[in-house]
């Protein structure tokens, strides 16, 4: 699991041969959460606000090259 970027003791990861559609794992202070691009929303758990601001400002910088990533890293999916 290729972890994307590690920032202020938030770890932000996507799996390889990950399913659709587009999203990144999110990893802080022992909680995983799972944002979904598409629809800008927080698809497991959601974080509390001070800490979402932050999370959606790193995502919203990175966005375009982490869906590059994630089609990528999901190109397989599905395949053995």
């Amino acid at each position: 699991m290729p972890c994307l970027l590690h920032q202020s003791g938030i770890d932000f990861v996507m799996y390889t041969r990950d399913h659709p559609p587009p999203h990144v794992h999110i990893f802080y202070s022992g909680t995983e959460f799972v944002f979904l691009f598409n629809n800008n929303i927080f698809l497991r758990n959601d974080p509390p606000p001070k800490l979402r601001k932050k999370i959606i400002g790193i995502i919203n910088s990175n966005r375009e090259v982490w869906i590059e990533k994630f089609n990528i890293f999901s190109r397989d999916y599905g395949s053995r």
